[in-house]
């Protein structure tokens, strides 16, 4: 790690993703707010990713380099749909397309070639989980919501990693809510604006990677993460709950009550890779 773990994990990727997009909005003006300025998610992360890693994606064998890989072919390829001008429809296919990738990519192609019945399996569970997370993902709303709860979500991730002994990927979890939170500076309130393809494709590419990297190397069973996709299932988790079902039903105070519907989930998953991870040292 190139930095201090606070300043490079999260401090860093926060401030690149606000400023880079607020130096795109500024040079590309109203017009490209919702085009090239959802960059700015991307590039923050990358950032993260560099400081982490001390590398860049393509540009070496670096650890997570798979990782990197998948979220800049997202990037890459949600800018060039959004600057085309695609649909919701195609947002969310996009969503539904980088996470599969991300299964496939972080798993190892090479080994799908001839995968045994456990690791067909494997990727039969994963994919399914993702694909559903991220069909999720994109229908959120409103606003950037999408953003916060893959935010929040991130963050529980990284302290299920860090539970987990998995130092590199609780690093990179902290990344992708730091970059996260630099693109919600602006976008706040929550439900002013929409998010792309570009931003969407990130997020589930992204999140779903770190999942995969966190199932596939900490020293326990990857239990702890079951219960983290249901944040994305936050409008059903608050309209089971009187109190949030209130709240989400007004549309200025919905994006704050999924918010607290998602960290129900997110919560559980820390504490159940808290204690699973205590049990390593008895």
């Amino acid at each position: 790690m190139l930095l201090s773990p606070v300043v490079s994990a999260l401090a860093l990727p926060a401030l690149t993703a606000c400023g880079a997009t607020g130096l795109i909005r500024t040079l590309r003006g109203k017009k490209g707010d919702m085009r090239l300025a959802e960059a700015g998610l991307g590039i923050g992360f990358l950032a993260g990713f560099w400081a982490v890693t001390g590398g860049l994606p393509f540009l070496g064998n670096v650890a997570y380099h798979q990782l990197g890989e998948a979220v800049a072919l997202a990037l890459g390829v949600g800018l060039i749909t959004a600057l085309v001008g695609a649909g919701p429809g195609f947002t969310k296919f996009l969503g539904l397309a980088g996470a599969l990738f991300a299964v496939v990519w972080l798993t190892g192609w090479r080994q799908l070639m001839a995968p045994t019945v456990e690791e067909l399996l494997t990727i039969v569970v994963y994919g399914a989980i993702a694909a559903a997370a991220a069909l999720r993902l994109a229908a959120l709303g409103p606003g950037a919501t999408p953003i916060a709860v893959t935010g929040l979500a991130a963050l529980a991730l990284a302290f299920v990693a860090l539970f987990g002994h998995a130092a590199g990927t609780s690093d990179l979890a902290l990344a992708l809510a730091g970059a996260c939170l630099g693109s919600l500076v602006w976008a706040w309130p929550l439900g002013r604006a929409g998010v792309g393809p570009a931003t969407i494709a990130v997020l589930a590419t992204g999140f779903t990677g770190l999942m995969v990297a966190e199932a596939r190397g900490a020293l326990h069973a990857p239990w702890a993460l079951l219960p983290l996709p249901l944040a994305f299932w936050a409008p059903e988790i608050a309209d089971r709950l009187p109190a949030l079902g209130r709240l989400a039903r007004k549309k200025p105070t919905r994006p704050l009550a999924l918010l607290f519907a998602a960290a129900l989930p997110c919560a559980a998953a820390v504490g159940l890779a808290f204690l699973l991870g205590t049990r390593l040292y008895f």
